[in-house]
């Protein structure tokens, strides 16, 4: 019966292919077994490339468990998931087929992570529709948890002992015209749905959930185009939405992020770690983030590229550890994907620094959580009752330019000590750049350090617990404006803004949601040109406090 199927099959390709007419294809009419045990790879494979032969068609999944290996979507085909429909990936490794293309993560393992169960490379016109599920059986691939994960990662066990061989479930590389809508994507192996280099690529309605191991993440557009990410629900362990810039010439361009919830075990949205093309011309709106443990909005550019023109708003945040964690840094890593063209790239020569500027950041409403130590990788001195604030920071020499944040009500847990409140916040600009490395910040509300043209406007930082820290900091900052910023700091604590070598600066309209000792305290031989204007000063006890020996002239009050 199933070699009439196919013969039936054949012929009707031929039928279609001679009529230029697009077939649909029902994966149980050519011997598809939705048992959950029998393995359909040979058969759907066989179904798509028939289709793709023909000039395009669609392959339907009805009801059932429907195991298969690595499957490669062709140029004009869609597959095509009923209502109770389930492609299930093998947990069997022999059935994933390796691919040089495959991005290789840098690890004592080659191979590692160049299998995916969906595979696609320089195809059109593709899609994977539903309502039905994708599921990876994730829990299935030997890998380490995430308590080994930390301790890997700290250092006090072997890498090399870890093995961590599971596939990718979905990846698309360098294709074009790409939809995936209407699908559910769950128990991933590792990251959920990775495109790279694509163009044209429309994402909506996906449910994924991808937590049953570490560093899995939901969604990663790298080196993409002309992107829409809409309606969409992600629950992953690692990043959540993450955009990486890998190919040189190929930034993340010309996206739009809207209507989505997103929760995860690390960070929310993402841009980078892996920068060397940059971002450019990004919205992001009216999105949920929650129960994030590593931070929800994070900018991290340290292998090169620009970040430049990126727009989020209306960002509802709950239980997350850090509401922005903006950073600059030059941590040189290169990967390298068969397939595109590095011939521009010099591997002997110094990466060069990167750039974020010009990024507009409003409409955001946070409640922090503590951080939890089971869940993530801390070094250093860290407090656990100290929860992370903003940190925007540039290195030595190299600023962050053009930032407004404005229009947010931020709720902190509290915590910090009068000593946190002293803290020098290490530069670290080589290292692989999570908020935590930095230790516990000196300010509550926000830390700002080797920047340009920063602007707070409208923004409300309020305590669940007494905090002896001030609520925004600055070092080695230019053309600052704190324009409406309330506060509430303890009553014993110097001042609720701290200016350390920051100069050209407006404070107005600003002030104290309770009782405090003084607005702000000026240090550092560079700070200047400061004027206080038109300030609420009915519970501070004195406007400012400057550093000894520096000269009144550096601050004019209107």
């Amino acid at each position: 019966m199933r070699l009439k199927s196919l013969f039936l099959l054949i012929t009707y390709c031929l039928f279609t292919q001679a009529t230029k007419a697009s077939i649909s294809i029902n994966l149980a009419d050519i011997g598809g077994v939705g048992d959950g045990i029998t393995l359909n790879t040979a058969k759907i494979q066989l179904a798509i490339d028939s289709c793709n032969k023909t000039g395009g068609g669609t392959i339907v999944f009805p009801k059932g468990n429907f195991l298969t290996g690595t499957i490669v979507l062709r140029s004009n085909v869609t597959l095509h998931l009923e209502a109770d429909a389930v492609l299930l990936g093998s947990t069997d490794l022999k059935d994933y087929k390796f691919s040089d293309a495959f991005i290789a993560e840098k690890n004592p393992y080659a191979d590692v992570n160049k299998q995916a169960l969906i595979y696609a490379f320089d195809a059109k016109n593709i899609a994977v529709t539903g309502p039905g599920t994708i599921d990876g059986q994730g829990k299935s691939f030997e890998t380490v948890s995430r308590l080994g994960s930390m301790a890997a990662f700290r250092g006090e066990v072997s890498f090399s002992k870890i093995k961590i061989f599971r596939p990718r479930l979905i990846e698309i590389i360098k294709c074009t015209n790409i939809n995936f809508s209407n699908i559910s994507i769950k128990n991933s192996p590792s990251w959920g749905l990775h495109l790279i280099g694509c163009d044209l690529v429309y994402l909506h309605q996906i449910n994924l959930d991808s937590h049953v191991r570490p560093n899995n993440d939901g969604l990663d557009i790298e080196s993409c185009k002309n992107v829409m990410i809409a309606n969409c629900s992600v629950y992953s362990d690692d990043d959540g939405i993450c955009f990486k810039s890998s190919i040189p010439n190929m930034p993340v361009e010309n996206v739009v992020v809207t209507n989505c919830i997103v929760r995860s075990n690390c960070s929310g949205i993402k841009f980078g770690v892996a920068s060397v093309a940059g971002f450019k011309n990004i919205a992001v709106s009216n999105c949920t983030i929650h129960d994030c443990a590593q931070g929800a909005i994070k900018f991290m550019a340290v292998n090169g590229g620009t970040t430049e023109d990126i727009t989020i708003s209306n960002i509802a945040m709950h239980n997350v550890e850090g509401p922005i964690f903006m950073r600059l840094g030059d941590a040189g890593k290169r990967d390298k994907l068969k397939g595109f063209d590095y011939s521009s790239v010099d591997d002997n020569a110094k990466q060069p620094i990167g750039k974020i500027k010009n990024v507009r950041i409003t409409g955001i409403t946070a409640t922090l959580k503590t951080v939890r130590i089971q869940d993530s990788m801390l070094v250093g001195d860290w407090d656990p009752t100290a929860v992370f604030g903003i940190l925007i920071t540039g290195i030595p020499g190299y600023y962050i330019e053009n930032v407004t944040l404005s229009d947010m009500q931020l709720s902190f847990p509290g915590g910090g000590t009068k000593a946190h409140a002293k803290n020098e916040v290490p530069e670290n600009e080589t290292m692989y750049p999570e908020q935590h490395f930095f230790k516990t910040l000196p300010a509550y509300g926000a830390y700002i350090r080797h920047a340009k043209g920063i602007s707070l406007n409208n923004i409300r930082f309020t305590l669940q617990s007494d905090d002896y820290r001030p609520a925004i900091v600055t070092k080695d900052v230019e053309n600052l404006e704190l324009f409406k910023v309330s506060a509430e700091v303890n009553p014993s604590t110097e001042a609720i803004f701290r200016l350390i070598d920051t100069k050209n600066v407006l404070i107005s309209n600003a002030r104290s949601l309770g009782n405090a000792n003084a607005l702000l305290k000026v240090e550092g031989k560079q700070s200047g040109d400061i004027l206080l204007m038109n300030n609420d000063l009915r519970k501070i006890a004195i406007p400012y406090i400057l550093d000894k020996g520096m000269d009144k002239k550096v601050i004019v009050v209107q």
